[in-house]
C-alpha cells in the first residue's frame, strides 16, 4: 500500500506528534488519539482512545492472526503458517529460539 501514490498524497499530510497527557498515563495505559481536518476546514475528533492491542482494549486471538498475516504478507503462506503455529512452543521450557530463527530465515543451517 505504501507504494500506492494516493496513499502516498495523504501520508503528505499527516502529523504526528507526541501529547504530553497520553505520555504522562504511560506505561499504565495506553492512550492515542485523531483528529483529522476535512478540505473544508471541519475537524472531527476521536477523542482519547486506548490503544488497540494494549491491555486495556485486548484483541482477540483472531485479530491478532489476522494482523500477523497482514504484517507477514511479504513471506509465502506456509513460512507464516509455521511462524504462526510456533508462537505456543515458544513459551516451552524446552523450545529453542533457533527454531523460530529457522523459520524466519536468519539462522545458520
Amino acid at each position: 500500500g505504501l507504494s500506492d501514490r494516493r496513499v502516498a498524497a495523504v501520508l503528505e499530510r499527516i502529523t504526528v506528534r507526541e501529547d504530553p497527557r497520553h505520555s504522562a498515563r504511560f506505561p499504565l495505559s495506553r492512550w492515542s488519539d485523531v483528529t483529522v481536518t476535512t478540505r473544508e476546514g471541519r475537524r472531527l475528533s476521536s477523542g482519547d482512545v486506548h490503544a488497540k492491542g494494549g491491555p486495556e482494549a485486548p484483541m482477540a486471538l483472531a485479530e491478532v492472526e489476522a494482523k500477523f498475516h497482514v504484517m507477514a504478507a511479504g513471506l509465502g503462506a506456509a513460512q507464516r503458517e509455521a511462524i504462526w503455529s510456533m508462537r505456543q512452543r515458544l513459551l516451552a521450557p524446552d523450545c529453542l529460539f533457533s527454531d523460530l530463527l529457522r523459520l524466519v530465515g536468519t539462522a545458520d543451517g
